[in-house]
Formats: structure tokens, C-alpha cells, sequence
């Protein structure tokens, strides 16, 4: 599990603890791991976990980032850890990814790093650990990455085209913006001017030895910690460790790892940008605050501070929630929050996030102000308090209550955090007695007064930063004006603040239960109840996951039922139902209803359904069913809430033209279906155009019938319950026995060949694609694994030409799927979306050809498919111990009569390179292929 969420979850840590000394004593790292320091300084991580079974977790984390870099370096902590899969003493070249895959380790998915300001962290992970060596081969990756990186000038020099990519496809208005802004934002520190991707100046030019010098010098075992959690042996793994790194030697005089300190600022800082493809307003108001040494995290007291923080954010975002459904509010979003000011981990910061809406700035920030500065004049109440109370009570029970599954990726962050900044990991057989009492001894005076800290009165350490659009009618925000905004909330006095509840029951009454009239067994060891009503239930009772149950329901029928100028209210349907009540509550009425409760049940309406999704912990089923019947009665009509959610996607709408990708999806559905009447690209004006009263109609027709509804339910229940709850809220639904199919809008991809080319002016010159192949097939399990294989394969092979080769790509990929139409005919996609280099777009769209065409013509290696085939079994081990899985397998089976469960693995086993052919050469001989391209404009 993540405790660090847990953290967040937590309130007032040791706040109920009523000894001094109990208060102080330290806590100590879970005694569940393998800790320990070697001779040379490299420290480890061990731990024994067997969720997923048979595999494992290898990470090595450094202590080093971009923070690092000398003024001709800017760049290279981020092109080292390139470097890392480019070739190392035991892997040269990239046989390290070659290797990696052979055994099922998705390079990109399971084969990764990342590199920030003050770290750098590379991860194998999902190892398949009974594969022959793997364990012993993934421990000599990480000592290469750690000390045996080859480093050759070729290598080198293909890699700065893959990073410039990785530049221009990350180039975006906030960050353009942010970088310009940092320097004013943290004056007179290196924080302000070592953004990781660095300088292109530097990456297109740099002499090798200076990335090696910077290799040489901060990749030593001082600065390392390796972490290994999963399905092994622990003393044997700790061996293997010992034996594998001891012989690094250890660094002779390095230099002194400085955590550089950001200071204070007597006066406060104000920054204003603007760029012409920022689509949004938003001012981030900051009030810096120290952060806690590393050396003190293990004590209570850490937690408390933490917890305190953790509440009172809870409880301002509650109260910024409820002004932001109003209609007549200012701004479209505001939200507060706790954490590392901007990318120093030195320095804290609450800050409070404002979108305004057009025209509303002023009026905007300082009624969010007002609200922040309210809190901290009044306090909170003692029932917003309680509700908080419930929900991380509830969390921390939830989490307890599956603490056999824990995932291997949980606890590698937590061992990560742990090394890297001195996070507490003392485990939750440890947390859950500390935090069970805590939470339920907490006071209002401790809440208000850890929010006190944060917000202060006056001007020190106060940072106020806005971004806005640069466009025809926008004045740009000095910065003067915006520390004034803040500087006049201060003294609008709100009054306290009062807390509204609404205290009636879910339901007030029911009928009279219904029965159970038929049960037989159904596929996949689920049962069937056919109840009094018409209504079906399907469930199977798991174990998978201690704390879980889902839930989804569904119906024939969907928005084919609806044309012409219900169009426009059907995508609008999702918002507008999502901001309504349920039965004589507000959505935020019902938020705080439910506080202490895991639950949700949310309406959906697709192309040839209606439905519910959702899910409980086990303790909350009975609420689960309360809210499934309350989905089927009349919705509460909230015309504030609608017009505050309708404003929000007119703020989103109005700039969206600002950025150049805005009519990219428009693109590809014209490209696949032509102009069909039934596509409707939303503009602005049609926010004017939305209905609420047809909304709720369509809802009500919709779910005026649960007697051709179909409820699975599928975890870890009570089945007596199960079945008590079935009768009383389902068997009581309406039920008007109608027999719908659902319709064939004749929404069918065109035939052929269709391309759309289109040019935008850009800040940064940049090249977006997609290219699809489409066409019929016969919907079995063999097709579908040979069309999803395919898919994969090519994505491998892309990657390999496009990306290593060319280097006209950064992130690119395939996927191919069986999909169903509107005609309940089932049709392949071949899907390639690639943000490429744009001198060279029409040379990687012609390799995606050629490639396919390569396949279709003569095949591919075995080498190929064997990868996809592992990394295939490996995730299918994993997903049939998911809940969802089986869910989807059943419906999946009902709907068109085909099993993809059962068999599965020896299904995947049996696909061989010519079944990959001839899926190659039918999409090759269909030719319905439809291709998109945006390029800046010259």
C-alpha cells in the first residue's frame, strides 16, 4: 500500500497520545524489511511480498538530480538516465531492453526512470521471478546503472535527436511559462534555472566526457539505495546484494551532496506571464513555510504536523467545493494544498489555486482570499471535523482491512521516500493501533490551529504567480495589481462560516421487498437471480481483494434512441447529470451524507446502453444499494450546480482555440466517419443550447425501467447480505417491462483511404499524428489475441526504427483491438499515435507502412512475439485476480457469445508468427486506413 496517501489521509497524528515520552519515541522502519548499509555507502531495501505472486520490484533510487549540474551541464542528469538503456558493461547496446522483454518486462511499462531536480530513480518492475536468472540478471542492471554505464560516443550522439523530441513534444504553454517565471519565483538559486529536460543548446552540443565527468562524479554507492520488494527470498536476495555491489569502491574525497536552502522573502514576490496558447487564467497564491529535516521524520511528532495539515486541507477544499457549485460565483475552480514550494524540496508551501472566470479576476481572488482568510479568522466547525473524522477513519480501516494485499509497488515507493527524503515507513501493523486512537481523540483547537501556521496576515513569504492568455482583449495582470488582490482580502470579513447539512434519511420509505423467483448457476462460477421484477443479478463471491466490492448495472438502449437536436444535450448529458442530486439531495448535500463511507454509483449513457458503475467497501454494501435505488428515482434538479458546471466547460471552451491541438480530435472523427450527422463537435455557443429539463427527461426515460437491467457484483461480500439487499432495493425497482435493442445509428468508418493534413501557427514547431487501419472480423479469442499482438509488436518496432534510428520520435505506440458497431458487428482497429519530429513526419508515417507491409509480406521473428507472448501471460496472472476482469468476461460472454477467459494462456501460447501474418495481410488487403497530421504553419 501507499502509506504516503495514507499520510494524507491521516488526522492529528499523537494528538489522543496522552505521554510526553510516548510522543518522542521515535519510530522505527518496518521490521518486516531487510535493511542495511554497505562498506562502500550503497544502501538496501529487502522486502518479502507476495502480491502479485511470482514477481518483483528492482529499483535503484539516487540521491541526485538536475540540482546537480554545472552551467555547461544543464540537461545531462536527464541524459544519463537515457543513457542507462544504452548500453552498460553487462548489457552493451540496447540487449539490456532486448533481454528485459524476452522475459515480459514492457520497456516504458514495467522498464523505466525518471529524473527531477533533486533525484533520480530507475525501476525493472513486474519481474516475472521464476524465469531462469532473471533476479541475478536484474541485480547486475542495477549495478551497471549504478557504476558500469558505457557511455560511447555513437550512443551519445543517436540519443540528443530522441531527448530534443522529448523537448519539443513537452514544449506546452505552462511549462514555457513556468520556465521564464521560476528564476523571479526563486531569485538567486539554482532551483530557478535546472528544470531537468535542461538547455537543447547544451544537449545538441555537449562534449561526451563532460556527461561522464558528471556520471564519474555523482553516481557513487554513497548516493544510492537499491530496493528490491516481491515474491523472493529474503536472506538469499540480501547475499546476492552483497556479493553484487561490495566490490564498487567507495568515493575517495567526494564532493559534499549540498541540499541547497531557499530563503525567505521579507517582501513579497509577484510574477505575471502570459503565452498565446495558454488557454486559462490561474493565479497561485503561495505562503512559504519551513519543511521538516530529514533526521525528524521518524518522529510522532512529524505525523502530527503532517495529519493536522491533512485535515484542515480537507475541510478548506470542502468549503471551496460548495462555493465553486454556485452559480454566481467568480471563478470556475479554486482548491488548496500542502507541499514542496514549486520543485524546491527544501522549502513548503500552502498554496491556493484560482481559475477565474473571463473578465472576473479581481472579483476572483479575492472572494477565494476572503474564503482562506476566513478559515483562519473563525476556525472550522465541529461537524465539518466530524466528517473528516469519518472519512480517514474509514481509510485507515480500509486499508487494514487489506493489508495481505498489499502491492509490491506500494511498498517500493514507501522504501524509496524512505532513502530519498526520510519519509517514515514503520508499517501498518504499526500505524493502525497509533492512528485508530488518534483520529477518534482529535480536537477542533489542534485543526484550527495547525491551518493558523500556514496562513499568514502580512506580506513574508508570500508568492503570488499568474498565468493568463495572451490574446486580442486580455491586459495582461501586472504583478502589483495581483499582490494587491491578496493584500484587500485580507480584510473582507465574511463572518463565521456556517456549516449547511441535510440531516433527512437516503430513503425515507420503500415498498414492500420483492423475491428472488429464479437462481441458477451462470459461466465463470458466477450465479444468476432472476428477481420478481424482471431485474437480473449476477455475482460471484472473491477474495481478490479484502476491501472491495464493484458493481456495474446496465440496459439496452442508449443514446441511439435520440437524434437531432438531442445531440447536443447527449454530450452534454454526463456534466449535467454529474452536477444534479439524487431524491432530495445536492451532490455536495450528499458528499458530506456519506462522509465515513466508501461508495459511489454513477449513471453512464453509451452509444447502445444505460447504466450504473460503481462500487463499496464490503461494510458499506447496504449504502451501495441505497444509491443504486435512488439512480432510478427522480434526480434532484440543482439549476445552480448545472449552471456553475456549465460555466466551467464555457471558460474551457471559449480559449480552447488558443491551442493548436484544439480541433486535433475533431480531425481524426471526420477522418474515420466522414461528416455523420450524429458527430457533433462542441463550440462554445452551444453551452446556450443546453436543456435541463430534456436532460432529466432523457434520464428518466432511461431509467424509468429496471426490468431489463442486468446487475453484476462481483468481490468480497456477504452473500445473505447480498441477497436481503437484492430483494429490498432491487426487486422494488420500477419496472415497465419494456423490450428494447439497441439501435443502429449507422455510424459506420468510410471505406478506404481518407487523409487530413492541416497547419496551425505554434510557439513551438511541433508534429502530431495518427494513422488507423479498420476493418470487419470475426470476433473469437484467436483473432483477438493475433490483432492485440500485432498491435504490440508494432509498437516494439516503431519504437525501434522511428525512435532509435530516426530519431523523429519521443514517445510513440500501437495498439490494436476488436471493437463492436453500431451495427453490433465486430471491426479490428490498428491504431499508431506518434508526436513527431515534423521534418520528418512523412518518413515515419511511411515506415508505419512499410512495417505493417513488411509483416504482412514476410512475417516477423519468433524474437518478437515471444516478448509480447511473456509480458501477455505475466499481466493475465495478475488481471484474473481482479475483479473487473471477470466482470468484463461475463458481460462480454452474454452480450456475443464469446469466452476470452477461459483457456486463455494456452490461447496466447498458440499464436505464432504466421497468425501475426495473415492479420497483417488482411488489414494490409482491407485498406481502410485514416490518417491525421497537424504541422506548425509556416
Amino acid at each position: 500500500m501507499n502509506f504516503r496517501k495514507l499520510f494524507t489521509a491521516f488526522a492529528f497524528v499523537c494528538a489522543g497520545v496522552s505521554s510526553a515520552q510516548t510522543v518522542s519515541a521515535p519510530l522505527t522502519l518496518d521490521p518486516a524489511v531487510r535493511y542495511g548499509v554497505l562498506e562502500n555507502g550503497l544502501t538496501y531495501y529487502i522486502r518479502k511480498n507476495n502480491y502479485p505472486e511470482k514477481q518483483a520490484e528492482f529499483y535503484i533510487a539516487q540521491k541526485v538530480g538536475s540540482i546537480q549540474e554545472e552551467e555547461e551541464q544543464r540537461g545531462l542528469a536527464h541524459f544519463l538516465e537515457h543513457m542507462c538503456f544504452n548500453g552498460t558493461e553487462h548489457f552493451p547496446g540496447n540487449s539490456l531492453v532486448k533481454y528485459l522483454e524476452r522475459i515480459g518486462v514492457k520497456f516504458g511499462e514495467n522498464l523505466n526512470a525518471y529524473t527531477s531536480i533533486d533525484e533520480t530513480v530507475y525501476n525493472i518492475s513486474s519481474v516475472p521471478v521464476t524465469q531462469p536468472g532473471a533476479i541475478d540478471s536484474c541485480l547486475l542492471i542495477l549495478h551497471d546503472w549504478s557504476n558500469a554505464l558505457l557511455l560511447e560516443n555513437e550512443e551519445i550522439d543517436k540519443e540528443r535527436g530522441v531527448i530534443h523530441e522529448e523537448w519539443r513534444m513537452s514544449s506546452s504553454a505552462s511549462k514555457r511559462m513556468f520556465e521564464r517565471s521560476l528564476p523571479k519565483l526563486i531569485p538567486d538559486s539554482r532551483y530557478g534555472l535546472r528544470m531537468p529536460i535542461g538547455l537543447m543548446s547544451v544537449v545538441d552540443n555537449f562534449d561526451p566526457k563532460v556527461l561522464r565527468d558528471y556520471y564519474h562524479r555523482w553516481y557513487r554507492p554513497d548516493l544510492q539505495g537499491i530496493i528490491v520488494v516481491g515474491d523472493i527470498n529474503v536472506d538469499e536476495m540480501e547475499q546476492k546484494i552483497k556479493k553484487t555491489f561490495s566490490h564498487i569502491k567507495k568515493a575517495v574525497n567526494p564532493e559534499p551532496r549540498v541540499y541547497l536552502q531557499v530563503a525567505d522573502n521579507a517582501q513579497p514576490i509577484s510574477v505575471s506571464e502570459q503565452d498565446p496558447e495558454q488557454t486559462l487564467t490561474v493565479v497561485q497564491v503561495m505562503f512559504k513555510h519551513n519543511v521538516w529535516p530529514d533526521s525528524l521524520k521518524n518522529k510522532v511528532e512529524y505525523f502530527l504536523d503532517k495529519v493536522q495539515g491533512s485535515m484542515a486541507l480537507s475541510i478548506i477544499n470542502e468549503r471551496l467545493a460548495d462555493l465553486t457549485s454556485k452559480a454566481d460565483v467568480p471563478f470556475a475552480g479554486a482548491s488548496c494544498g500542502d507541499g514542496n514550494f514549486l520543485v524546491a524540496k527544501t522549502k513548503g508551501a500552502f498554496d491556493v489555486t484560482i481559475v477565474p472566470k473571463d473578465g472576473m479576476l479581481d472579483e476572483a481572488v479575492k472572494q477565494v482570499m476572503a474564503e482562506v482568510y476566513r478559515a483562519d479568522r473563525y476556525g472550522f466547525t465541529e461537524s465539518e471535523l466530524e466528517r473528516v473524522r469519518a472519512n480517514f477513519i474509514s481509510s485507515l480501516e480500509s486499508i487494514y482491512q487489506n493489508k495481505e494485499k498489499i502491492q509490491n509497488q506500494s511498498l517500493v515507493n514507501e522504501y524509496v521516500q524512505h532513502f530519498l527524503n526520510g519519509e517514515p515507513s514503520p508499517g501498518i501493523e504499526a500505524e493502525y493501533p497509533l492512528f485508530s486512537e488518534i483520529y477518534r481523540s482529535i480536537t477542533l483547537d489542534q485543526v484550527n490551529a495547525r491551518y493558523k501556521q500556514w496562513v499568514a496576515n502580512n506580506d513574508t513569504n508570500l508568492v503570488v504567480y499568474t498565468v493568463s492568455p495572451q490574446k486580442e482583449g486580455v491586459v495582461k495582470p501586472t504583478a502589483e495589481h495581483m499582490l494587491q488582490l491578496v493584500q484587500e482580502a485580507r480584510s473582507i470579513d465574511l463572518g463565521a462560516y456556517q456549516d449547511e447539512v441535510n440531516d433527512r434519511p437516503l430513503i425515507a420509505s420503500l415498498p414492500e421487498p420483492g423475491k428472488i423467483v429464479k437462481e441458477r448457476p451462470e459461466r465463470f462460477g458466477f450465479t444468476e437471480w432472476r428477481l420478481s421484477n424482471g431485474v437480473k443479478v449476477w455475482f460471484k463471491k472473491t477474495d481478490y481483494q479484502a476491501n472491495e466490492v464493484v458493481m456495474r448495472a446496465f440496459s439496452p438502449g442508449g443514446t441511439g434512441y435520440y437524434s437531432g437536436d438531442d445531440l447536443i444535450q447527449l454530450n452534454f448529458f454526463n456534466e449535467v447529470i454529474g452536477a444534479s442530486g439524487v431524491s432530495g439531495f445536492k451532490q455536495t448535500e450528499l458528499a458530506k451524507k456519506l462522509a465515513g463511507k466508501q461508495v459511489s454509483v454513477a449513471p453512464y449513457l453509451s452509444g447502445r446502453r444505460e447504466g450504473l458503475q460503481g462500487g463499496a467497501n464490503p461494510k458499506d454494501l447496504k449504502t451501495l444499494f441505497e444509491l443504486i435505488y435512488l439512480s432510478f428515482q427522480e434526480p434532484y434538479r440543482d439549476d445552480e450546480a448545472v449552471a456553475s458546471v456549465l460555466n466551467q466547460v464555457r471558460e474551457v471552451l471559449r480559449n480552447r482555440e488558443a491551442d493548436p491541438m484544439h480541433a486535433f480530435n475533431d480531425s481524426v472523427s471526420v477522418a474515420l466517419y466522414g461528416h455523420h450527422p450524429r458527430l457533433v463537435f462542441i463550440r462554445p455557443e452551444m453551452v446556450d443550447q443546453v436543456n435541463y429539463g430534456r436532460i432529466l427527461e432523457i434520464y428518466k426515460e432511461r431509467f424509468a425501467d429496471a426490468s431489463d437491467f442486468t446487475f453484476v457484483f462481483c468481490g468480497n461480500f456477504d452473500e445473505d447480505s447480498l441477497r436481503a439487499y437484492s430483494e429490498k432495493y432491487l426487486a422494488t425497482l420500477p419496472a415497465l417491462y419494456r423490450k428494447e435493442k439497441p439501435v443502429d445509428t449507422k455510424m459506420y468508418k468510410l471505406k478506404g483511404e481518407h487523409s487530413i493534413v492541416y497547419s496551425e501557427p505554434m510557439q513551438t514547431p511541433q508534429c502530431q499524428a495518427v494513422r488507423a487501419w479498420y476493418g470487419p472480423l470475426k470476433l473469437n479469442l484467436k483473432n483477438k489475441l493475433a490483432c492485440e499482438i500485432l498491435g504490440q509488436v508494432l509498437s516494439i518496432r516503431y519504437v525501434e526504427v522511428i525512435r532509435e534510428e530516426m530519431g523523429a520520435a519521443y514517445s510513440l505506440g500501437a495498439s490494436s483491438r476488436v471493437n463492436m458497431t453500431t451495427a453490433d458487428k465486430p471491426e479490428y482497429m490498428l491504431q499508431i499515435f506518434a508526436p513527431l519530429k515534423p521534418e520528418l513526419s512523412d518518413s515515419a508515417l511511411q515506415v508505419m507502412d512499410e512495417e505493417l507491409h513488411q509483416i504482412a509480406e514476410h512475417g516477423i521473428a519468433d524474437s518478437y512475439l515471444n516478448k509480447v507472448k511473456e509480458f501477455l501471460l505475466k499481466s493475465a496472472r495478475e488481471q484474473f485476480k481482479q475483479n473487473g476482469t471477470w466482470m468484463g468476461a461475463l458481460c462480454t460472454y452474454k452480450d456475443y457469445g464469446v469466452d476470452v477467459l477461459t483457456d486463455y494462456e494456452k490461447a496466447v501460447e498458440s499464436i505464432t508468427t504466421d497468425d501475426l501474418r495473415k492479420m497483417a495481410a488482411r488489414i494490409w488487403k482491407d485498406h481502410n486506413k485514416a490518417t491525421v497530421k497537424i504541422l506548425p504553419a509556416e
